[in-house]
């Protein structure tokens, strides 16, 4: 219960600071945290109430795929939070350089994680032919 409610307190306090300063890096960042808390709390929710001994309600399937999927790009929205904090900008000079290069490779990483798998069928074993 606690895990869900993350998101709504997070997106409340980036809309604080988006209100004052809209161009503010650090705002939208906390406000795709929040997202993703939110969504996932949606979500693991929708689990625990679709599966049922007797049945399976429709949606349970994408509700696992989602939090799981979104996990993925959550290490790089908390990395991407400590490097913008707290002007709300990337640093200047060589550490610019750096930063994106970062954020650049932890969001492949993540797609790389999320990118779907092609089940490749084994071979046969011992065919009577």
């Amino acid at each position: 219960m606690a895990y869900a409610l993350l998101g709504p307190i997070l997106a409340g306090c980036a809309t604080v600071i988006l209100v004052r300063d809209p161009r503010q890096g650090f705002g939208w960042g906390l406000t795709w945290l929040g997202c993703f808390g939110a969504l996932g709390g949606l979500a693991k929710s929708w689990v625990r109430f679709a599966i049922r001994d007797d049945e399976v309600l429709a949606g349970a399937n994408l509700a696992l795929w989602v939090p799981n999927r979104a996990a993925a790009v959550l290490p790089a929205t908390v990395a991407l939070l400590r490097v913008l904090f707290p002007t709300g900008r990337f640093l200047p000079g060589r550490w610019r350089v750096a930063s994106w290069a970062a954020a650049l490779a932890m969001l492949l990483s993540a797609l790389v994680v999320v990118a779907p798998v092609r089940a490749t069928s084994p071979a046969p074993t011992g065919s009577s032919q």
